[in-house]
């Protein structure tokens, strides 16, 4: 889920936790363009933490290739974007090795690989690929 620290969502983090919190989301996995968020604090000042977790997160926006989830991500508030995952010039595959690289487990991921409903067919990776499959 896009978090208020992207350019995605109008809502404060506030208002996303307290929605999801109420539609009985347990794990937030807060995923923003090229800057990791951590909805922790906002889950802890809501006095959420019985009922929900949250995954610190980061979706890479690649031009060429789509989108691509990692988590969990380590938050670094001593960077303007959070200690997020530099993908300038970085192919899917280095995009996978980097996340098995990590000394934590990581999950890669590919985030909604075809057709979404958008004027840049390259956010879909599987499109990209012209991957089909039935």
């Amino acid at each position: 889920m896009h978090a208020a620290a992207g350019p995605d969502l109008v809502l404060t983090d506030e208002d996303r936790v307290a929605n999801y919190a109420a539609d009985g989301v347990e794990v937030l996995i807060a995923s923003n363009h090229a800057y990791v968020a951590d909805l922790a604090p906002v889950v802890e000042d809501l006095a959420l933490e019985s009922w929900v977790a949250a995954v610190p997160s980061q979706e890479i926006t690649t031009f060429d290739y789509g989108h691509f989830g990692l988590f969990p991500m380590q938050h670094d508030p001593d960077f303007p974007n959070g200690g997020a995952f530099d993908w300038v010039g970085v192919s899917p595959s280095e995009i996978f090795e980097w996340g098995q690289d990590q000394d934590r487990e990581m999950v890669v991921q590919i985030n909604h690989p075809r057709r979404i409903p958008t004027p840049a067919p390259m956010q879909n990776y599987f499109t990209v690929l012209d991957l089909l499959y039935d």
